[in-house]
């Protein structure tokens, strides 16, 4: 038996592999919402398939009649600004989307939130929505909004950490696009580090964890991607290493000189970001592929550090 899955944010970083990882499923038929089908990289695609729908999510009421008919729903797009769009997008057409796909064949959404509304246990932090830009507010308030739902336990939430990917060929994340233009930055900050930890996750190791999700019983509603804890130390000496980078010493420095040095050079630090600072331990409860029998294609920061080097 064919089943449809409506995919937002298609042509985004991570949509890209998430296209590729469902494509290996040959019972699975996409739908691809996508703003401009101009951006969409994947070559190849074969129409049957694949069908192709070319609307702003803002208007995503238009396929009211394609999304009732879905049996699976992955919803990756988000919007990043501060203004009022950025919450009818978050929360308000989110609502509506799953709402509407429930009214069909639908098994299961795939939700994806963000490890920044995250604090200890994986539990959410009101400070997400207290000091949070647009996004991460909207995030906290959509995650909110998913409880009331009638049909929230056909939902599972994923909340992705750092995520790095893309490639010459594919969208890159932001992490990822923005390390060879700001290599001269890195050497500097080289010497100097803060006591933290972060998780990471590659896009082709989270689209495999999403559509395993999707199409396999499993025993949470909410699961934070990413491998195993990083801390900042080591990942400046991983930088070094693999972009052949002198580190003569390092150093480290407290989160309280931290913020004098940026009252003195007059860098302006936001409520949000002076919440980080003082949280820089972002470790969670996560899940990588191995915890579900896959294997990860970029297991550590080396790795992708390596991958991002060679394009």
């Amino acid at each position: 038996m064919i089943k449809n899955v409506f995919i937002t944010g298609a042509s985004g970083c991570v949509g890209h592999y998430l296209i590729d990882e469902c494509l290996k499923h040959e019972n699975l038929h996409l739908h691809l919402l996508i703003r401009d089908k101009r951006k969409l990289k994947v070559k190849n695609i074969d129409e049957s398939r694949v069908t192709i729908h070319e609307v702003d999510f803002l208007n995503i009421e238009t396929l009211a009649p394609i999304i009732s008919n879905m049996h699976y729903v992955i919803h990756a797009i988000t919007s990043w600004g501060a203004d009022d769009i950025t919450y009818k997008i978050n929360v308000e057409k989110t609502k509506w989307l799953f709402e509407t796909a429930n009214k069909g064949p639908l098994e299961r959404i795939i939700y994806f939130s963000t490890a920044s509304i995250l604090g200890k246990g994986n539990k959410t932090i009101v400070e997400a929505e207290k000091y949070g830009s647009g996004y991460v507010r909207t995030k906290y308030q959509a995650h909110q909004m998913l409880q009331s739902l009638s049909m929230k336990d056909k939902i599972t939430t994923v909340f992705p950490t750092l995520v790095i990917g893309g490639d010459q060929h594919y969208p890159q994340s932001h992490i990822s696009s923005g390390i060879y233009p700001n290599l001269k930055q890195i050497k500097i900050m080289l010497p100097f580090y803060i006591k933290g930890a972060f998780h990471f996750l590659h896009t082709a190791d989270i689209a495999q964890v999403t559509v395993h999700l999707m199409l396999n019983p499993h025993e949470k509603a909410e699961y934070a991607l990413g491998q195993q804890s990083q801390t900042l130390k080591q990942s400046l000496k991983d930088l070094a290493s693999v972009f052949q980078l002198r580190q003569w010493l390092q150093i480290r420095i407290s989160r309280r000189l931290l913020m004098a040095l940026a009252t003195i050079l007059r860098i302006k630090v936001g409520p949000w970001e002076r919440y980080c600072i003082q949280n820089s331990n972002m470790v969670f409860d996560v899940v990588r592929p191995e915890d579900f029998g896959l294997k990860s294609k970029f297991p550590d920061f080396n790795s992708v550090l390596e991958d991002i080097k060679s394009w």
